[in-house]
Formats: structure tokens, sequence, C-alpha cells
């Protein structure tokens, strides 16, 4: 009886620690780094229109496309850059830097943001993974990330569905 208590409860806590998906239940975690995925269907567009469409995303959403894309591969659909948000962090000019790739194939495409990391005006800088527990406001802070994570993914998705202008 003892032993069966003792397995029980320690299964409730492994399954605690290891099943944990999100950070502060907050932000998606995939082996141990805050992540965002999804594949998405997008039926009768080619996977060189979703390529022109992902692409010219990163041009509109970024200041300077040429920096912030860091591998642009048309053959193979992928499409990578390093990015950044600002955020208010009580008194601190925050940034929050990210990766965003974006994977093309016909009919549908897969977005992964990812490597968050937080910088401020004040020299601090480390993954959001490993923001200090002291730190107050952290669950403020990560709700604002996890908004601005998911306004990235619907202007992907917004991007990617509407037709490219060529007409002038």
């Amino acid at each position: 009886m003892k032993n069966t208590i003792l397995l029980l409860i320690f299964s409730s806590l492994t399954f605690s620690i290891f099943g944990q998906n999100k950070l502060l239940d907050i932000l998606p975690i995939q082996d141990g780094i805050v992540t965002y995925t999804g594949i998405v269907q997008v039926d009768s567009i080619s996977k060189n229109t979703l390529y022109l469409r992902a692409k010219q995303w990163f041009v509109k959403t970024y200041k300077s496309a040429k920096d912030v894309i860091q591998l642009d591969d048309k053959e193979n659909g992928e499409i990578t850059g390093k990015g950044n948000f600002q955020i208010s962090y009580y008194t601190r000019d925050s940034y929050i830097n990210h990766t965003v790739s974006i994977y093309v194939k016909e009919g549908r495409y897969k977005y992964i943001i990812t490597q968050f990391t937080y910088a401020d005006n004040q020299g601090d800088k480390f993954a959001i993974e490993n923001f200090p527990q002291s730190w107050a406001g952290k669950k403020k802070l990560y709700t604002k990330i996890d908004e601005e994570a998911n306004n990235i993914i619907g202007s992907i998705g917004k991007a990617v569905k509407t037709n490219i202008n060529t007409e002038w």
C-alpha cells in the first residue's frame, strides 16, 4: 500500500515536471525552448507563390529584410530571418529578439518562431527561458511576448493568402 501511494505521488510529480508544455502556462515550450510552430494548409496556392509571398512578408514586416534574412533557399522553400520587437517592461526599453522560419510546399506552409532573447537598455540580455526568477512582472512580460508572437503568426497567414499586387 505504501509503495503504491509513493508510486502515485512520484508519477504525478514526474508528470507535472516533464509534462509541462508552457512556460508559466503562457509561452509554448518544445525541448526546453520557447517555440511557436504550425503547419497551415492553403489549397490551390503553388510552392513558388507561397515562397514569393513569404519573402514579401519579411520585406514588409522588418525594416531591413536584407539584414534580417539569414537563409533564403527558394529551391527548398525556406526563408529564415532574425528580427525583434519592442516591449515596454516597466521603465526599460526592451527588445525581444527572435528567429522566424517559413517553409513552403505545394498547398501548405510551416512556420517556426523560436530563439527568443530579451535585451534592454540597461545591458541585460538572456534567453527568455532563463528570465530571472526574481524579476517582477514576468507573467505580464510573457503575456506580451505571446501576443506579439501570435500577431506575427496571424501576419504570416494573412500575407501568404493575399495576392501580390504587381500592377502599378
